[in-house]
This record gives C-alpha cells, structure tokens and sequence, in this order.
C-alpha cells in the first residue's frame, strides 16, 4: 500500500510540473547568457584560472577528469592578487569569522526594552554565529569562495541547506551552474541551477527515480559516467496555507534529469534556498557586474606590458649580435662563444682593433615601462579596493590623528555603501531569515518570550560589521568635532556644555569603535549608578552641613566658657567694682 501511495504522490507531481516548459525556459536562458559567458570567461582566464567553466570547458573539464594548465595567459599577478585580498576585504569588513556580524532584533522598539526579549534575541544572535562556524557548516570557505566569484563575476551564489542532523549547510555554486530571472522590483525570485553528477552520486541521492540514462549507466557498469541534472526553484503561484503537503510551501523546488526530461522530484521551501548577490547591476541587465569586469582594460593591459617588460629586459641582459657578413665570417670557420669568459677568435680586426662583434641595444626604457605598469597595478587595485583597506600601519606618516583615521573610514563607508546595501538585501538578510527558519523548525531555538509571540515575533537585523561601522564613522566624527568645540565654546559660555548629551554620545562611539557590548552598561544601569551617586553626594552635602553646624555650635559653647570664665575671674579680683 505504501509503494501504491507514494506512485500515486509521483504521478501526481509529474502531472502539476510541466518539464517539458521548464527544459525550454533553460534553454532560453542559456542563449541569452552567452554574452556573459564569454566575458566571464575573459576575466577567468587573466585572474582566476581555476573558475574557467565556461563556453564548453565545464564540460569538457569532466569528460578529462580536469588538471589543465591555464596559467598561459597570465604575465602579470596583479589581477590575480588583487581578487584574493578583495575576498579577504569582503570577509573581514562583512562576515568577520571571529565576531557576531549581526545584531537580530524586534521590530517594535519598545519590545528591545523587555528583558525577556532583549535576551531571548541574544541568544538568537551568538546561536546563529555558533551554528555557522561548526565544521559541518563550512560557512566561511564557501563564503570565501562566493566573495571572489562578486569580485570576478559580479555574482556571488549560495545555497542554504537544512542538515538532516543538525543545523546548517552552505554551498557555494559556480555562476556557470546558475540562470537566474528577477520579479517585477528587480529581485532574484527563480533559479534554474544546472549540475552534473556521476550515475553513481545521482544513484546514492534520488535511487531509481534518477533516469532511465542513469539506471542503463549503472546496468552497463559505468557508474562514474555524468549527467546534467536541473535543480528549479520558483515562487508558487498558488500557496495553500491549508495543506499538509508541499502546496502549502511558497517556493517550489523541482530536480529533473534534463537527458531523459525526466521528473525526479518535487517539493517545496518555507524560504528561498538560493541567495544570488550581485555587485552592480545596470538597469537593463539581470546578471551583475564586477570590479574585474571594470578593470579587466587595465589587466589585459598590465599584462601585455609586463610580457612586453619580460622581452625587453632580455635583450637588455643577453642582447642581440651585430656580426659581419654570414659567409665571410663562417667560411674562416669562426664561431662565437657567448659563455662566460669564452673566447671568440677573429672578434677584433687585427690591424685597427675595431670590434667585428656588436651587441644590439635598442635604447628601451625599461624604468618608463616599469613606471606605466605600476600606474595600471595600482588602478586594478583601486577597482578591488585594495589600495582604499591599506592598513594604517603601511602609512609613511607618523603623526596619523584620531581625526584623520575617522575621515579616511568615513570615506570607505561612502564608497562600499551602494555595494554593502545590495549585499544586505541580497544576501545577509535572506540568509538570516532562512537561517532562524531553519533552527526554528530544528528546535534549536529556545521558545520565543510571550511578549514577542504577541506582538506577532516580527524582528529587523541591525548589521554591526566592520563595514557597517565604517558607514557610521561620519556620526562619530561629528560627535567628536561637536565636543571639541563644546569644550571651547564652554570657556566662554558655561551653558554650552550642558547642550551635548555625554552619556548617550559616549555609548554611540563605544558602539563604532567595537567595545564589547557586554562591557557597555545599559541606560538603565547608567541612570541607577546616577541615581546612588547623587544620594551620596546629597548625603556627603548633609554631613558637611551637619559637621559645620557642630562645629559652629562647639565654637559658641567654648566661646561662653571663656566668657564665664573670664567674668568669674574679675570678680575674684581683689578691688574690683
């Protein structure tokens, strides 16, 4: 009965996907991306060899079990660095491995006042930043690779999945795997991710609902034969809250065998599974575009400069020879040795003693090359922002004020904003959403505060990376240029100091500079220490009063003890009135 069930769920999921319209919308977009591959496969070839997967070679890479050389069109690693630490930027300043990036928190302020649900959030946080550094995860390298991919490709591809024991996992999938269509407001809703997997793999994965090609590979013993597999994730058009089954889900995940046009599977997501960040977009494109599209002029030019440099520098140390006529010459049978301390015979004319050899210069300027190379270096550079996250340390001057750092951060901040708010709404803040989902639905969140559930557990995600901070360096640099002035201006007038709220901007440029918030006491705290502090001023005040008034009054009583003393004294005075 069961084996009758579950053919009867087939069928009918077979009859509500239509494959055959799926199969020809890839195809579709598979013409249309041809412009992208071939330029993505431009920037590949000169910076990130490896990544080369496109116009064919994907394939022709698994048919040859992959090992080629693709070195051969890089003279100069500029580009090829350049992405490397571009990645290791985008790591440090956005997912910084080592600290919580994100602060999760309710949408209603009012409710980030409730203990309850201030540390329920807390918990959500430091469980999210656990979850994703546990091995399993493999968070960070699929991040690092996704970082180079939006430095070369402009595309960063991700896929979040459940782990059948536990928490998350990540795959980074190459932009070649990946044909993506936007809703109406420009956002990525569908993916089309198209992966090849050996029969045996697709065996192990789906068992014999894998195909037909499949099944023939595995009966003809040839399990390590691949074959193209689509996995179609798309918003459903008709959500079923009532449900139990997939209908119910509002994505629709869908894998089929595109040899055979064979339905293998069909489910669902609560949340869509595939984040694909993009690192511009022009309005009328899909696909984004990256700082090594924009400087890929500059790279082809650095390196047909530096294998240009390459020539001229050997000639420059092993020149070219300048000899006499060729028959003369060899029909005296003289040969030239240009070894070290070698003796060429006949090289002099034995009457002037004029040189019959010549080496040829060519008056190259090899430091006027050098000196145009490094102006392309460094605008590659500058394109990957290599140039703009130099640390202060690599600066000659010495003398580096606080003032200045915060206008060089302020600067960074303007310039990665555009970038960092697509990332925020294309990465981080899916990948968060599906991410408490998931732990939701796992158990491994601890249940949400009444207070929360009421007010409908609606929450918002502050980012504290190091590039939101950057974005906040022009707050703190007023804060501290107010002071300054308010410190000056306090000397002239005493009412001045009393404009700036000291408490509430010490915290805000505790929060820039990075101080643990653990470390940072709360406006709560703060008013209370206040609080204890004028008690005990205003009791420090009563005793000084209380002390002089002793004082005063110790001081009157000796006063009139003189004072009886002194008249008792007269009147023992012999003749006294």
């Amino acid at each position: 009965m069961a084996a009758v069930a579950q053919m009867s769920e087939y069928r009918r999921k077979r009859d509500t996907v239509d494959v055959d319209g799926l199969l020809l919308r890839l195809a579709d977009l598979r013409t249309k991306r041809y412009n992208w591959d071939t330029h993505w496969s431009d920037v590949a070839r000169r910076i990130w060899p490896s990544a080369d997967e496109f116009t064919g070679r994907a394939k022709s890479t698994r048919i040859s079990g992959g090992g080629e050389k693709r070195m051969t069109e890089i003279f100069d690693a500029t580009g090829a660095l350049a992405l490397e630490r571009f990645a290791a930027i985008m790591e440090s300043i956005n997912t910084p491995q080592h600290k919580i990036w994100h602060d999760v928190q309710a949408s209603d302020d009012s409710l980030n006042e409730d203990p309850g649900v201030k540390a329920w959030f807390e918990q959500v946080n430091k469980i999210l930043h656990r979850e994703r550094q546990r091995p399993k995860a493999n968070y960070q390298l699929q991040m690092q690779e996704g970082y180079k991919s939006l430095g070369a490709f402009g595309g960063l591809p991700l896929y979040l999945d459940e782990n059948p024991s536990g928490g998350f996992r990540y795959k980074y999938c190459h932009v070649n795997q990946l044909y993506i269509e936007l809703d109406h407001m420009g956002n990525v809703d569908t993916i089309y991710r198209v992966y090849a997997m050996t029969a045996h793999q697709a065996q192990q994965k789906w068992g014999d609902k894998a195909g037909e090609k499949v099944r023939t590979a595995l009966a003809d013993n040839k399990p390590y034969q691949t074959f193209e597999f689509l996995h179609a994730v798309y918003p459903r058009k008709n959500v079923d809250p009532e449900s139990f089954g997939t209908e119910r889900l509002p994505w629709v995940g869908v894998y089929i065998a595109i040899e055979d046009k064979h339905l293998i599977d069909e489910g669902g997501f609560e949340e869509m599974p595939y984040f694909y960040a993009r690192w511009t977009v022009n309005p009328s494109e899909v696909y984004g575009r990256s700082p090594a599209m924009m400087a890929l002029p500059h790279i082809k030019t650095a390196n047909q400069m530096q294998r240009t440099f390459l020539s001229a520098g050997h000639k420059a140390v092993d020149p070219p020879l300048l000899l006499p006529d060729e028959g003369v010459w060899s029909a005296q049978g003289r040969t030239i040795d240009i070894r070290g301390g070698g003796l060429t015979y006949g090289g002099l004319d034995p009457i002037t003693g004029r040189k019959l050899i010549e080496p040829l210069y060519t008056g190259a300027r090899l430091d006027l090359t050098e000196t145009m190379l490094e102006t392309e270096r460094a605008v590659i550079k500058d394109w990957f922002l290599v140039t703009l996250f130099r640390t202060l340390l690599e600066d000659p001057r010495s003398n580096v004020t606080a003032t200045e750092i915060l206008q060089r951060a302020q600067e960074k901040g303007d310039i990665i904003a555009p970038q960092a708010g697509r990332l925020k709404s294309e990465l981080y803040g899916p990948q968060i959403q599906r991410e408490v989902g998931i732990l939701l639905r796992q158990g491994r969140l601890p249940p949400p505060p009444p207070a929360l559930l009421e007010a409908g557990g609606e929450y918002e995600i502050e980012y504290v990376s190091e590039a939101a901070r950057l974005q906040k360096s022009r707050e703190v640099l007023g804060i501290r240029s107010t002071f300054e002035f308010v410190t000056a201006a306090s000397a002239i007038d005493p009412a001045a100091r009393f404009v700036m709220d000291m408490a509430e901007a010490s915290r805000r440029v505790g929060e820039y500079e990075g101080t643990p918030s653990d470390l940072m006491r709360t406006p709560d705290q703060v008013a209370q220490m206040m609080a204890q502090e004028a008690e005990k001023q205003q009791a420090a005040e009563q005793l000084a009063i209380f002390q002089q008034g002793a004082a005063g009054a110790k001081d009157a009583t000796a006063a009139l003890a003189q004072a009886a003393q002194a008249g008792q004294t007269r009147s023992a005075t012999p003749g006294a009135a």
